[in-house]
């Protein structure tokens, strides 16, 4: 028997106390879409799979943050293709993962001093 899902809104808390982007966010990829997304706006999807991973959950994972409001995905008038775009909300998650990737990396190089 297959459970399903769902996603609390955005905002809600879950039992551990995270908000559903929180949780999102944990999962493997997540932030590596968002940070690709972030530098390749307006990509089609091959492009993030080639990028990121050839996963077979990579659908499910641009579904997710889909639902939670980060991103959209667009067919591509008169092609198959599905170009992706960060929302409002999704780039301004991701400039705040790349402060901190900036924040990690100084704190690494001044770790020897």
């Amino acid at each position: 028997m297959t459970r399903k899902t769902t996603l609390a809104p955005v905002g809600a808390g879950t039992d551990h106390g995270s908000s559903s982007v929180a949780a999102i966010l944990e999962e493997r990829h997540m932030v590596s879409i968002l940070l690709f997304l972030m530098e390749n706006d307006g990509c089609i999807k091959s492009d993030l799979y080639g990028a990121i991973s050839y996963s077979v959950r990579m659908p499910d994972k641009l579904d997710r943050l889909e639902a939670a409001g980060l991103v959209v995905q667009d067919r591509v008038p008169g092609a198959k293709a599905v170009a992706l775009h960060l929302t409002d909300n999704g780039r301004a998650v991701a400039r705040e993962l790349r402060r901190i990737e900036r924040m990690l990396a100084e704190a690494a190089g001044g770790a020897g001093e």
